[in-house]
């Protein structure tokens, strides 16, 4: 009998006996042959499953991490989608304002065609009439447009609106003046923005009322080379992480139009 401690576990081994040989037989390895089998049965038992556990923790840690990229993807494509249907939502608004200005302007109150007593004229002609009666409160003239700036919460009065057509854009600059111009661009609320440059300064937009007491705050004779430059007011937009002033409406690389704020409700 063979006793054996491995890890304070004791096994016991009870080898075969030996047989009874002829001594003058010569010997085949019968001794190593048992001490192989004594050896074989006195080994401590072997963990198993080691290697079955390990492959289980690289699928758990496999699982978590697909779950992961299709939580991920699934919220991209949440985010993607909402931002689609914003710009949808801008479009649409923008359209219905687009709709509602012509009809102001070919029908009065009472659905009359050209009636100049409300405000109609016989003819489209892309200007603002700036023309204001100095000695009658804004609120009370034709010509004064009620606006909202929203990022002041302030109201106050654009000019413009009455035997005008401020919602058209000239067709082409004028040349009229050492640097080209447009003559009129589109204005639809009486107010342009100037927009944050990604990974500038501002982090807001920059509002103007259309008064006409400069070019920033009008919607006439806007020189193209101000609408192109990033400094064009009494700071250096570039520096103050302005873009230029300027936006191309019709995509043929020529600055004619200015931003605005969308046409959508108001919260708060």
């Amino acid at each position: 009998m063979i006793e054996l401690q491995n890890q304070h576990r004791y096994v016991q081994c009870n080898p075969p006996p030996l047989q009874a040989t002829d001594p003058t037989a010569k010997p085949r390895g019968i001794g190593q042959e048992s001490k192989n089998q004594a050896l074989s049965c006195c080994r401590p038992p072997q963990r198993d499953g080691s290697v079955l556990i390990l492959v289980i923790v690289v699928l758990v840690l496999l699982a978590m991490m697909g779950a992961a990229y299709i939580s991920v993807s699934r919220m991209d494509r949440i985010a993607s989608t909402q931002q689609i249907k914003n710009i949808d939502r801008v479009i649409e608004a923008t359209v219905a304002q687009l709709k509602e200005v012509l009809d102001k302007d070919l029908l009065d109150n009472s659905g009359n065609f050209f009636n100049a007593a409300s405000g109609d004229e016989p003819y489209d002609y892309p200007w603002t009439n700036p023309v204001l009666d100095q000695s009658i409160p804004p609120q009370s003239q034709q010509n004064a447009w009620p606006v909202v700036l929203l990022l002041e919460d302030i109201e106050d009065f654009a000019v413009g609106g009455y035997l005008d057509d401020a919602w058209l854009a000239s067709s082409a600059p004028s040349f009229d003046q050492s640097d080209a111009f447009w003559p009129h661009i589109t204005n639809l609320n009486g107010i342009f923005l100037d927009l944050p440059r990604r990974g500038g300064g501002a982090l807001e937009p920059e509002e103007y009322l259309l008064n006409h007491s400069s070019e920033l705050n009008s919607d006439t004779n806007q020189h193209i080379a101000n609408l192109d430059d990033l400094d064009h007011h009494e700071h250096d937009h570039s520096e103050h992480g302005f873009q230029t002033l300027g936006a191309d409406a019709d995509g043929d690389g020529i600055r004619d139009s200015r931003w605005t704020w969308a046409p959508l409700p108001r919260i708060g």
